[in-house]
Parts: structure tokens; sequence; C-alpha cells
């Protein structure tokens, strides 16, 4: 360990003062106060990271025709012609222990094209809440183009003592 401490304190020296990295010594508690809440961040985000789901949502713009979409991907509108829409309807459930604030984001294309009823709600234990997802073309779609985007559906666990 002494040989990886000298040639780190070499490399140190040869940076600028402006650069160098001067950190106190920490107690052991001092570095409790800061490590703890720090761990509990990192875990928190681990767990957030774990619990966020992407999907890929489309639409293709037809002339006049309606199209039917794909019933196993959740967010394939199928074919549709300019100024026409669509409803899904998507259920979440907590199945977990503590709260769950759940935010719903679109990217891409597709992203002007669908509005979500509720996209920043919470759930308790055991509840489930169905959102209203809607595609609207505008009248300006391009015929012969497809529309693609994708769903980012994030829970957080939290906790509240009130």
């Amino acid at each position: 360990m002494g040989r990886l401490a000298d040639l780190w304190a070499s490399l140190a020296r040869r940076w600028p003062r402006w650069l160098r990295l001067h950190l106190p010594r920490l107690k052991l508690w001092q570095l409790a106060i800061v490590g703890i809440p720090l761990l509990m961040f990192v875990l928190w985000l681990t767990a957030a990271a774990r619990s966020t789901s992407t999907y890929s949502a489309s639409v293709l713009v037809t002339e006049t025709r309606h199209g039917i979409a794909d019933p196993k991907s959740l967010f394939d509108f199928g074919d549709l012609p300019p100024t026409a829409s669509i409803d899904h309807k998507l259920t979440l459930k907590n199945d977990g222990k503590v709260d769950t604030y759940v935010m719903i984001g679109v990217f891409g294309g597709i992203r002007d094209f669908l509005n979500i009823e509720d996209a920043f709600f919470s759930l308790k234990p055991g509840e489930e809440r169905q959102i209203l997802v809607k595609l609207s073309l505008p009248a300006t779609a391009e015929p012969g183009k497809e529309y693609s985007g994708r769903v980012v559906i994030t829970r957080l666990p939290f906790w509240a003592p009130w």
C-alpha cells in the first residue's frame, strides 16, 4: 500500500497548486455524520434505478385507414390517419411495503402527440391506479411517417413519518 501512496503523492506534486485537493482528516463521528446519509442516498438511487421501466412507443401515420396495434406492446398505437386519436389505459399497482412515488416521462418524436392523464402521483402499499394515455395526431402529421419514442416509468420508494 505504501507504493500506491507514494505514486499518488508524486502525481499530486506535479499538478498545479490550485488543482490539488486538500481534505482535512475527519474523526470517526464526522465520517459517520457525512457517510451514513450519503450511503442512504446511494441505496435509494440504486432502488430507483432498478425500478425504472422503459417502453417503446410508436404510431404510423396513414392516409385514411386505421391499423391494429400489437396487443403485446403496451405503447404501440398502430396505424392512424391525421386528426385521429386513441386511448389506452395503463394500470399501475404498488406491490411493495412502502409508499411509492411514480413518474411517467415521454421522450422522442411521439412526445408531442402523447398525453398522460396523471404523470406524477404516489401509491400506498397495495393501492392500484389506472392512468389514461391518449394519443392525438394533429392534421399536420405526415402520412407514411412513423413517430416513435420511449415511455419511461420510474417508481421511487419513499418513507414519510407523517
